[in-house]
């Protein structure tokens, strides 16, 4: 039950923030075709 409670804050705190923020800039910079 703790590790559900820790991965769950994890998941969404370190996915759907740092995930997207890092990917989306570092994709665009990196691949500047499109």
């Amino acid at each position: 039950p703790q590790a559900a409670s820790a991965h769950q804050t994890f998941a969404p705190m370190m996915y759907p923030c740092p995930a997207p923020s890092l990917y989306m800039p570092q994709q665009y910079q990196y691949s500047p075709m499109p």
